[in-house]
Order: structure tokens, then C-alpha cells, then sequence
């Protein structure tokens, strides 16, 4: 009867498999709370009802001296029209 013989690849492909099927089912079961908190909540309900803007014309500096006084963390950039 022949030993069997587990190389070093073998050890490591099982655990880079087994990392993956761990990420998924983490990242699946992620997904399904984050769906079962959030049914029925719409994107108005938690948006800034009138949002401080960005204006395409201003220069960097003077968005960065608008936007030091905002709460905000993303701004919508707005251009001429």
C-alpha cells in the first residue's frame, strides 16, 4: 500500500479555496441583512431634500473654501446649462 503524499500546493490551493468560499458566504449573508433592513425604505427617504452643490466654474480652491462649511460628504456638480 502506497502513502499518500500532500504537497505544499495542495495545502495551500485548499486554503485559498476555502478563503473564497468563506468571502462569499460573508458577503452573501452581508447582502441579505443589508436587503432586509432597507425593504421599503426609498432613496428620498434618506437623501438631503436640497443638497449643497458644486458649481463646474469654480475653481478647486474656492469649492474647497464651500465645501470646509458643509456638512456634506459628496456634493452634486452642476455646469452651465
Amino acid at each position: 500500500m502506497e502513502a499518500v503524499r500532500v504537497d505544499f500546493a495542495d495545502g495551500l490551493w485548499l486554503a485559498l479555496i476555502g478563503w473564497f468560499i468563506i468571502t462569499a458566504a460573508t458577503t452573501e449573508r452581508q447582502t441579505a441583512t443589508a436587503e432586509i433592513a432597507l425593504a421599503g425604505v426609498r432613496g428620498a427617504d434618506v437623501m438631503t431634500p436640497h443638497p449643497d452643490l458644486a458649481s463646474g466654474w469654480h475653481s478647486v480652491a474656492e469649492f474647497s473654501d464651500e465645501a470646509a462649511r458643509s456638512r456634506q460628504d459628496a456634493f452634486p456638480v452642476v455646469g452651465f446649462r
